[in-house]
């Protein structure tokens, strides 16, 4: 295998500067280029191996299709998940939305069992509130507390 050799741009390294003359300098550039040429082909050959071998073990795979080429021995599976909407908190009492609403909280302190438990409710402009916070609201006003639209009921439940 060919010495490697200095990049072509750069002088080469010599014992002393009057070992060489001006006239040997073009010499010794072609020696350094013929040398990264021959680096190059030898590249080029070992690639032609590899690709000689690919071929052989594809050709090895159309013999043989019912071997596998590889098992799974272990798997973790990682997930992560969130609710279906856009808001978090109902307007009306400031509570998460997964959490009881006051009036739930009131009847929990006074040990009264709530009727249908803590349910949200969805508008038709995508609003979320507290299934007994917004009935409390439409009881005053007949429009959604965030935007001013008539409300309408576009689902409930958890």
């Amino acid at each position: 295998m060919a010495k490697k050799s200095e990049p072509f741009h750069k002088k080469p390294k010599t014992p002393s500067a009057q070992t060489f003359s001006r006239s040997t300098w073009p010499i010794m550039r072609k020696l350094q280029i013929q040398e990264l040429i021959n680096e190059e082909l030898q590249k080029m050959k070992e690639d032609r191996e590899l690709n000689r071998t690919y071929k052989k073990v594809l050709d090895l795979r159309s013999e043989y299709p019912d071997v596998p080429r590889f098992t799974v021995r272990k798997f973790n599976a990682v997930a992560l998940w969130s609710w279906d909407m856009d808001m978090e908190t109902c307007a009306i009492c400031r509570n998460h939305l997964m959490d009881e609403c006051i009036l739930c909280q009131a009847r929990d302190a006074q040990d009264e069992p709530p009727p249908n438990g803590c349910t949200v409710a969805w508008g038709t402009c995508n609003h979320a509130f507290h299934l007994h916070c917004i009935a409390t609201w439409l009881n005053t006003r007949e429009v959604c507390p965030l935007d001013n639209k008539v409300w309408e009921f576009k689902r409930y439940g958890i």
